[in-house]
């Protein structure tokens, strides 16, 4: 039997969160909607009085006098930011350079986890999950899939704390900063070519190992004590590491009779329905949004997991989930 170890993501809060039952009410600390009923998530993503949240900055920059112009950069060039023409120009354009680059990456996903499991699933044998298969893995794919070939992006799962306003000033100075680092290993492109590139491993960086990861983790608590080569994998991912996405209302509505104004933000946590059901939740479908801002990288992703799960398949072999707690 070999030992895997995966650090628990800190749900605690969000927990209690989706237990309130209500699926929308307002939030005085975070002074917006919060939305946890997975029909009426359904609903939300599919009306066009709700639209994207443009992570734009500048406010930030200009308030603390402070210069995040790697950070702003990047953001102008996230689809999920945007609606009309600039959505459909930035979805088009990550459309064609992930489906240009997707079998080479697939490719490398592959090698990576068939050489790794290998080494690593042996009898005896004890290793973290995320640090040693997934995480590899998936960052060597993430760089081939934006055209980036063997480039190392070292930290680039902590970037998408871009899309979170309520994280500190002093993280957004070292998130700049992160992600100058990596424009600066980009010599030989145009600026905003090299922006482009990064926002696409960005994207995809935490995304897409977060929902691997938990996806794994619920698969094998759900089969203890079954070898690898006989677990019935689920054909999709049951978890999603995209738990959080949000709105802004365009104008007056009312939702479930609770009165939305225009400027209102919806925050809308798409792992509510079915949280620690155990039989994964009913809205997957929903991981990868719907309507015209579903995810241009929804393909590949699925790609991965289906790869991951027919090579981890291949062992017969025992392979016991060590949780452990997330950090404070």
């Amino acid at each position: 039997m070999a030992l895997c170890e995966y650090q628990i993501p800190k749900r605690a809060d969000r927990g209690k969160i989706y237990a309130n039952g209500e699926g929308l009410w307002w939030s005085r600390q975070l002074k917006r909607w919060i939305v946890t009923d997975g029909e009426l998530i359904s609903n939300i993503l599919r009306d066009a009085n709700f639209r994207s949240h443009n992570y734009d900055i500048g406010a930030i920059e200009k308030h603390f006098g402070v210069d995040l112009r790697h950070s702003r950069e990047v953001t102008k060039l996230f689809p999920l930011a945007f609606e009309g023409e600039r959505h459909r120009f930035l979805r088009k354009k990550f459309s064609a350079e992930i489906a240009a680059n997707t079998e080479a990456a697939l490719q490398v996903f592959q090698h990576e986890v068939k050489t790794r499991a290998n080494g690593l699933l042996a009898p005896g044998n004890r290793f973290c999950a995320m640090n040693t298969l997934l995480r590899p893995a998936t960052r060597k794919a993430l760089l081939v899939m934006a055209g980036l070939g063997s480039k190392e992006f070292e930290g680039v799962e902590t970037t998408p704390a871009l899309f979170d306003d309520t994280i500190t000033l002093r993280r957004r100075i070292a998130l700049n900063a992160l992600i100058g680092t990596f424009f600066d290993s980009l010599p030989g492109m145009a600026e905003e070519e090299r922006y482009f590139r990064i926002a696409l491993v960005v994207l995809g960086a935490n995304t897409l190992l977060g929902s691997l990861a938990n996806s794994l983790a619920a698969t094998l608590s759900r089969n203890e004590g079954v070898r690898l080569a006989d677990i019935t994998w689920d054909a999709d991912f049951s978890e999603t590491g995209l738990a959080v996405i949000e709105k802004v209302a365009g104008s007056d509505t009312v939702l479930r009779g609770a009165e939305i104004k225009a400027g209102d933000r919806l925050r809308i946590f798409l792992d509510a329905t079915g949280f620690d059901s155990g039989h994964g939740p009913a809205f997957s479908d929903l991981y990868f949004a719907v309507g015209p801002h579903r995810c241009p990288g929804m393909s590949i992703s699925r790609r991965t997991w289906r790869i991951l799960t027919g090579e981890l398949a291949a062992f017969p072999v025992f392979l016991e989930l060590s949780a452990k707690a997330a950090r404070t």
